[in-house]
């Protein structure tokens, strides 16, 4: 974050976290998912801001984004009475965060080929004496012979590039799974399958494709998330569910203001979950956009 919009933030927080907490407020009463982790995130936004960290405001105004709501919701639970050797996938480092400050025995490894975020997170961990919690800057085509009990990956598969880049990435994890192991993935969904590029690199991790454009991710539909990545993993899904958006073309526009006005509209997302997004049963009830939450157990 720039000098400047730094001294932006700090000059706009106090309106803006009270637009938050309103936000939080009401998403309580609606029975929004995810509510306990913005709890945590702030907790963990006032922790590193006594510690002088300049990450520290920007959690308190918005600890969890979005859609990051139901997904942190679902892969906790997925993780209930579970424990031991656990490996993330580069997902965003509230939820590892979370399980290495709450979790007692529980050493979490988190690898994440974006150097940058990965120093930012190791820094967290630094200035919150998570010595449960190491962070490597490592692709998950470089992973070592380690097994793992729990391994997990929110939000992630669909950036990795390549014709095969998500298939061969599930592979990889189902593999690292000692036996008994459990493998909890999030993806986006929509109506069909599709690849999105944009005109920047968003992780400084691409090279440019036709017109100049790069990769950023694949949103799937049902058949591509048999196709791509249960079907390939060598393993089954023992855990599908689908969230999100009740109209069609609401995440879309969205997106549009995230990306124009940053935290004066993320400070709103926990009233945008609880009145825009739910549960559906099956892939075929959801309108539009969504995103798709996987459990694959290893014999």
């Amino acid at each position: 974050m720039s000098r400047l919009r730094r001294l932006e933030l700090a000059v706009s927080a106090p309106w803006l976290l009270g637009r938050a907490l309103r936000s939080y407020r009401r998403a309580e009463r609606l029975g929004a998912p995810g509510l306990d982790f913005a709890r945590f995130g702030r907790r963990t936004g006032i922790n590193l801001l006594l510690r002088g960290d300049p990450g520290g405001p920007a959690l308190l105004l918005t600890p969890v984004n979005i859609v990051r709501y139901w997904e942190f919701s679902f892969a906790w639970e997925a993780l209930a009475g579970r424990g031991g050797r656990c490996l993330d996938v580069a997902s965003p480092r509230l939820f590892s965060i979370r399980v290495a400050s709450s979790r007692n025995g529980v050493h979490v490894r988190m690898i994440n080929p974006d150097g940058q975020d990965a120093c930012v997170t190791r820094r967290f961990a630094r200035r919150l004496n998570l010595t449960q919690l190491a962070v490597e800057a490592l692709p998950v085509e470089e992973l070592d012979d380690r097994r793992y009990d729990l391994i997990w990956s929110i939000s992630v598969l669909e950036h990795i590039a390549g014709d095969r880049g998500d298939t061969e990435a599930i592979r990889r994890l189902y593999g690292a799974l000692a036996p008994g192991g459990r493998l909890i993935v999030t993806v986006p969904v929509a109506r069909k399958y599709e690849i999105e590029m944009r005109e920047h690199d968003e992780y400084g991790l691409g090279t440019p494709g036709a017109g100049g454009t790069y990769f950023f991710q694949r949103l799937y539909d049902e058949a591509a998330i048999h196709r791509r990545l249960i079907e390939p993993s060598g393993g089954a899904a023992t855990q599908i569910e689908w969230w999100g958006e009740r109209t069609p073309g609401r995440f879309r526009a969205y997106e549009k203001r995230w990306i124009a006005e940053d935290h004066r509209c993320t400070v709103d997302d926990p009233e945008e979950v609880a009145r825009e997004y739910r549960t559906y049963r099956t892939w075929g009830e959801m309108p539009g956009l969504g995103v798709c939450g996987i459990v694959m157990d290893k014999p």
